[in-house]
């Protein structure tokens, strides 16, 4: 927490701006931080609970901040605007991050500094310490998920970015204050290649699990373990479903993850049927061609490849 404390103190010094609201300011903690440093606070909430003690926090430590309960999307350009933004720790948690992200634009008349956990990384971090292992280290309220690369892309829709940090293990944004043109413009470019990369995700993961799954682990099951071709190929069709929904969900359609359980139930349905389909595929050609039947196994998940995509997108994203 001391280099997260660190970077935010440097990139508000940087900024040079006196005047700040925090949105999503929580129990005030970094309201207070700020507050100690010289700059006016303003802090905003979406709960009345946590607004109380927010308040109460900044009396103890005698702060004079003012706090107010408001959401983030209902934000007031004219009663809520300052020079510098700070929105630490709070994208992570919203159905609706881009909307979210427009909202503090309309609210900057300067800079935004912002933070979000950094992934994997935070992720694994949880894992390390036995933490939510049933949701693969998730935590609680954490429905989107950003690489540095990601957030920087997203937040570059609607400012500009002017300087990344990563005080371990976040990811922490300082960024300008751009026109509506140049805004507008960069959101065309990124929807027009949001597809596109996508798919791309898609083909590199799915089509590196086919391989591993269709060639090495089809070829040790039957050459090395004597495994017969149509039972080798059921272990490998459960292999690929397992590998390829984790791939889906954390790697491919990262932005729309849900909890691992509750998507898990609404793509088995799709998925087993997949296998079957193909399973009944490689039993009628490996019957015909029985010494080809790595061919067969790859040509049959082959086949399935593009559907899969367009049917999965609806599921995950969905």
């Amino acid at each position: 927490m001391r280099g997260f404390l660190s970077s935010l103190e440097s990139l508000v010094r940087r900024a040079g701006y006196l005047e700040v609201i925090e949105v999503g300011c929580g129990e005030g903690y970094l309201s207070c931080f700020l507050s100690g440093r010289g700059v006016k606070v303003r802090g905003y909430d979406v709960s009345e609970d946590i607004i109380a003690i927010a308040r109460e926090n900044a009396r103890r430590a005698r702060h004079d901040i003012k706090f107010f309960k408001k959401s983030i999307y209902d934000l007031d350009p004219a009663t809520d605007s300052a020079d510098l933004v700070v929105c630490c720790e709070v994208l992570e948690h919203l159905k609706d991050p881009e909307r979210g992200l427009s909202k503090l634009s309309h609210i900057c008349r300067g800079e935004l500094i912002l933070s979000v956990p950094r992934e994997p990384i935070w992720r694994v971090l949880n894992v390390f310490r036995g933490k939510y292992l049933l949701d693969l280290g998730n935590t609680p309220g954490h429905i989107n998920h950003w690489s540095k690369r990601g957030i920087t892309e997203l937040v570059s829709r609607y400012f500009k970015v002017v300087d990344v940090r990563s005080p371990f293990p976040w990811t922490m944004i300082r960024a300008k204050e751009k026109g509506a043109e140049e805004s507008k413009a960069a959101n065309v470019f990124v929807s027009g290649f949001k597809e596109h990369k996508t798919f791309v995700r898609y083909l590199v993961s799915t089509g590196s699990i086919y391989i591993l799954t269709c060639i090495c682990l089809l070829t040790f099951l039957v050459e090395f373990l004597g495994a017969g071709h149509k039972l080798a190929f059921a272990v490998v069709l459960a292999t690929s479903f397992i590998l390829n929904f984790f791939s889906l969900r954390n790697f491919v359609f990262a932005k729309k993850q849900n909890p691992v359980r509750k998507l898990f139930l609404r793509t088995l349905g799709t998925s087993l049927a997949f296998r079957f389909l193909e399973f009944a595929a490689f039993s009628a050609i490996d019957t015909l061609v029985v010494k080809a039947y790595v061919a067969t196994a790859f040509m049959v998940q082959a086949t399935s490849y593009l559907i899969k995509f367009f049917v999965y997108r609806r599921t995950f994203e969905g």
